[in-house]
């Protein structure tokens, strides 16, 4: 599967409270509101108009939870999210 345009494929992971990714530590405050919008993924495929230099197969991302399009492959949960609601590379 290849997502078009500037759409990237993820494959979702839920994030916990706190979160650790090498040395940098991310801690999202439930008050906010920001702790429930925002999903951490693996990128699966970019689509053909992403610069590879941005982004590439195999990073891991935290983007908007509300930013993409759920899909069911194989039994596997993937989501369409386009790169703009992508918030960081790790």
């Amino acid at each position: 599967m290849k997502p078009l345009g500037t759409k990237v494929l993820v494959k979702m992971k839920p994030l916990k409270k706190e979160q650790t990714a090498g040395t940098l530590v991310i801690e999202l405050e439930k008050s906010s509101g920001s702790y429930s919008d925002v999903t951490e993924g693996t990128v699966t495929a970019i689509g053909n108009d992403v610069d590879n230099g941005m982004i590439s197969v195999g990073d891991k991302i935290f983007y908007e939870t509300h930013g993409g399009f759920k899909v069911n492959i194989d039994g596997e949960e993937i989501v369409i999210v386009d790169i703009k609601n992508i918030l960081v590379v790790v």
